[in-house]
């Protein structure tokens, strides 16, 4: 799937919410490794789904999917 502007805002948001919150549990060079990590599994994931016209509902399964990006930072 292609995401439009709205998609990749979409995950911008979620992962700046995650750095923050990794940033708060562990040092920074750790945290962005697993920013990183975080964001090569969504992307991977979006390019896996298939093209539709529900961009959102498919962006929002794989994020709901990973979880929260508190939890996330605390896993």
């Amino acid at each position: 799937m292609k995401l439009s502007d709205s998609g990749e805002a979409r995950i911008r948001g979620y992962l700046f919410v995650l750095q923050r919150s990794l940033s708060s549990f562990m040092p920074k060079d750790m945290a962005n490794d697993s920013l990183r990590e975080v964001e090569s599994h969504i992307r991977e994931r979006v390019i896996a789904a298939p093209d539709g016209p529900d961009e959102k509902s498919a962006l929002e399964k794989i994020l709901g999917e990973l979880g929260p990006p508190l939890k996330v930072a605390q896993a």
